[in-house]
């Protein structure tokens, strides 16, 4: 019995670039407070805690998605991996819309996070999919 994949190849690029985005992010967010020059997200008027948690979050929720799209069927649960690290940088996205109301960052962020829901959105649709597959071999 074949391994059932849930990414066709144009997906997995978007999600593994969608990855390497939020962990670039917060490589470059931890590195930035590391160094003590400009953050780059400054203007959410985080203090200097929240922005390394925001480095940290940023960084976990990729590793995460990066797991999620490494194991792609291998293991039945791998899309709610995706599922989780897709929200969670969505939700943090939205944060970033939200806190820059007004501003060219606003309008970056909202595309992203546009992108970054469809992609919540395909992964929710992959884990309904395994799981109705998990749920109907144990019956």
């Amino acid at each position: 019995m074949s391994i059932p994949q849930f990414l066709y190849p144009r997906q997995r690029q978007i999600e593994v670039l969608a990855a390497l985005y939020a962990g670039g992010l917060g490589v470059y967010i931890g590195m930035s407070e590391a160094l003590r020059i400009t953050p780059p997200v400054g203007w959410l008027g985080l203090s200097s805690v929240g922005r390394l948690g925001l480095a940290e979050v940023l960084v976990t929720a990729a590793i995460i998605h990066g797991i999620g799209i490494r194991v792609n069927g291998a293991w039945r649960c791998s899309p709610c991996l995706r599922l989780a690290a897709m929200v969670l940088l969505a939700c943090i996205s939205l944060f970033a819309v939200l806190r820059g109301a007004g501003s060219s960052a606003s309008y970056t962020y909202g595309w992203i996070t546009a992108f970054l829901v469809i992609g919540a959105h395909n992964a929710f649709r992959d884990a309904i999919k395994s799981l109705r597959g998990a749920a109907w071999k144990r019956i």
